[in-house]
């Protein structure tokens, strides 16, 4: 990430992956950073004055973002992810339902590719052994014990051991458990990073504090 200071060309080049100094000029242009250079070709120094959009860079320096994303979106699905454990254990459409509702419309495949940059960057991992789980009918989502899980799906093996059918296994599963089941991976948080996500969240909050928003 960016800060107020000078940078030397080879340092720049590194954080913008560029090694051209009309490319480097370029991108911080295109990313709201003010600037003031020194010298010439090698031996040129960037002497950050200004950074309009922090989160805007930060996406884009430090999560691979590309420069087109909805930075606004993101920033409100950001700021539901990093503060609220239970937002990032929930099912991809009820993530979405919750931003439609404060009209930040998006997709359930851009929140999977947000969640993807996130863990691609190493921010987050998904986990292999903690689950919450759901029961879904007439598209309505509700979250359920795990023993209610495992008496569900009991059921629906029974069943279709004995009807070969998968419909039948299906109405038993409803009858014990209420619905259709199914369990989501917790994205955990990797403690290595845990320095840059506070920095992320800090950046968040100080721009929705601005706004009114929280």
């Amino acid at each position: 990430m960016l800060e107020l200071k000078t940078y030397t060309k080879a340092e720049m080049a590194e954080i913008l992956g560029t090694t051209d100094n009309q490319g480097i000029k370029r991108k911080l242009n295109g990313y709201g950073v003010e600037y003031i250079t020194e010298g010439r070709g090698k031996n040129i120094t960037f002497k950050i004055t200004k950074i309009k959009d922090k989160f805007k860079l930060f996406c884009i320096t430090e999560l691979k973002f590309d420069a087109n994303t909805d930075f606004d979106r993101l920033m409100h699905f950001m700021y539901l992810f990093w503060n609220y454990e239970d937002y990032r254990g929930t099912p991809y459409n009820v993530l979405v339902k919750v931003l439609n509702d404060k009209n930040k419309y998006v997709s359930r495949q851009t929140i999977s590719n947000w969640i993807d940059k996130l863990e691609k960057a190493g921010y987050i991992w998904t986990s292999i052994f903690d689950f919450r789980y759901y029961c879904t009918i007439n598209g309505k989502i509700k979250e359920i014990p795990h023993e209610l899980y495992k008496r569900g799906w009991r059921a629906y093996w029974n069943s279709f051991e004995k009807t070969n059918d998968k419909t039948t296994a299906y109405y038993a599963m409803r009858g014990e458990a209420g619905g259709y089941l199914f369990k989501k991976p917790i994205a955990e948080i990797n403690a290595f990073y845990l320095n840059k996500i506070d920095m992320l969240i800090d950046i968040i909050n100080e721009r929705l504090s601005s706004y009114g928003i929280i």
